[in-house]
């Protein structure tokens, strides 16, 4: 499955979280000091990989939306593939938004490990900040 990042899906997908999202939490702390740094050491020219703790689907949502509202640069994300819904709309926002579906299950072959592990560090040398779920 091809996946890149869009504008249009970056911006669609923060309009929704904009639109809908804000409604159903209570509120949404953002460590803005953690984000200036972030911001620095990508000035900095250094790579970044962010590993946040995977509490549910929404993260990637959430992440999405703090890096749009906060303007850093969008990473790619790698998600564990049987960990993410079969929504055909989440689908086609994730894929434009840099969402990467690897599968991590302990039954994985081999040659699976071997390809995540090889797109990851690809990902990583070639960009800035990349998120690692």
């Amino acid at each position: 499955m091809a996946t890149r990042i869009t504008i249009t899906g970056l911006k669609s997908m923060f309009w929704y979280f904009n639109k809908t999202m804000r409604i159903a939490i209570q509120g949404l702390h953002v460590s803005e000091r953690s984000l200036e740094n972030v911001k620095k050491h990508l000035s900095d020219g250094n790579k970044v990989v962010l590993m946040p703790i995977y509490k549910s689907f929404a993260d990637a949502i959430i992440y999405v939306y703090i890096h749009m509202r906060y303007n850093l640069e969008a990473p790619f994300i790698f998600g564990n593939l049987e960990d993410t819904p079969d929504i055909k709309l989440f689908n086609m926002w994730l894929k434009k938004v840099g969402y990467i579906y690897s599968r991590r299950t302990y039954k994985s072959s081999v040659q699976s490990r071997y390809i995540n592990s090889s797109m990851l560090k690809e990902i990583i040398e070639n960009n800035k900040l990349t998120m690692v779920f």
